[in-house]
């Protein structure tokens, strides 16, 4: 009798065994293959990201979009001459301000000093952001800065880019939530591992696309305008069109250009008369022993043809 309980009890030890291992196997075999499953469907996301960009790429190239929709970037380069150079910039710097922009980069070569003969025109270049929405307005009242020589205005349409990296971020962030929960339910070394590292490539590529939406929408909310500023003695005349006129304007310049030789021959002679200050008593020295020399030369010959 007890032999038979010790072989009932066996008996139901080793059932309880093996219904362990059985059910451990299961459960093991469920987690693989529902981590088999995320990492399929994370896989699909990747492979649908060109799909989505198409088709949010057709549906924004589709004649039906709105124009606000748009994503459009304005540049303006522009050319000013100015008779009066520090009231342009500092009206410039004004304009900007008024305008809700900013600078972005200045720079300043040349020099100008009152009282002095020589003259060295300024140049300015300077860098402006100003809101996409007064940026013609901006330009327009640029026109009471001078002489507008050169206007070159450059739009660039990255809407179809815009979208496709907006849409390829959130097929990217998906990925990242699942991988996530992938990482809580992994209770292997080498799954977490390998998790972990799809994890770091993913954030990578968010961050780097993040970047550079933030770019773009800096960009499209501002236009960036290149102004150069010129400072002139007079404003460039156009072309004449009419014999007579190219004549007339002919002749005008060949007067200025008689004017401004004497003018410079002018100053040539009053900034000599230092020199000719200073040089002069050596001169009148060297005159007189010259002189002296020829008279006392002129008398020994004299004497000589006497004694002859």
């Amino acid at each position: 009798m007890k032999k038979s309980i010790k072989y009932l009890v066996g008996l139901l030890v080793i059932l309880f065994i093996f219904t362990s291992c059985g059910s451990s196997k299961k459960s093991h075999d469920e987690y693989s293959s529902s981590v088999k499953n995320a990492e399929t469907e994370i896989y699909n996301l990747k492979d649908n990201d060109s799909s989505i960009s198409t088709e949010n790429t057709k549906k924004d190239s589709s004649p039906a979009a709105e124009i606000a929709d748009r994503k459009i970037i304005q540049n303006a380069n522009i050319e000013i001459q100015t008779l009066n150079f520090d009231n342009s910039t500092l009206e410039l710097s004004k304009k900007v301000e008024s305008f809700g922009g900013y600078i972005e980069n200045s720079n300043i070569t040349g020099k100008r000093i009152d009282n002095d003969p020589s003259i060295e025109n300024r140049f300015a270049e300077v860098s402006i952001r100003i809101p996409v929405k007064k940026f013609n307005e901006f330009i327009k009242d640029l026109q009471n800065l001078g002489n507008i020589t050169n206007q070159h205005i450059n739009t660039t349409d990255i809407t179809s880019q815009y979208f496709d990296t907006e849409a390829r971020l959130k097929s990217l962030k998906i990925q990242q939530e699942r991988l996530l929960e992938l990482l809580k339910k992994s209770g292997e070394l080498k799954d977490m591992l390998e998790i972990e590292r799809e994890l770091e490539r993913v954030g990578y590529e968010i961050e780097t696309l993040t970047g550079t939406l933030k770019k773009w929408n800096n960009l499209i909310e501002y236009s960036t305008l290149n102004i150069n500023l010129y400072e002139v003695q007079k404003y460039k005349k156009a072309n004449p069109l009419s014999l007579k006129d190219k004549a007339y304007y002919g002749f005008i310049s060949s007067v200025e250009n008689v004017v401004y030789l004497v003018k410079l021959l002018i100053i040539f002679i009053i900034s000599s008369i230092p020199y000719l200050i200073t040089i002069l008593p050596f001169i009148l020295i060297f005159k007189y022993f010259s002189k002296n020399k020829k008279l006392n030369l002129k008398n020994l010959f004299k004497r000589n043809k006497k004694d002859i």
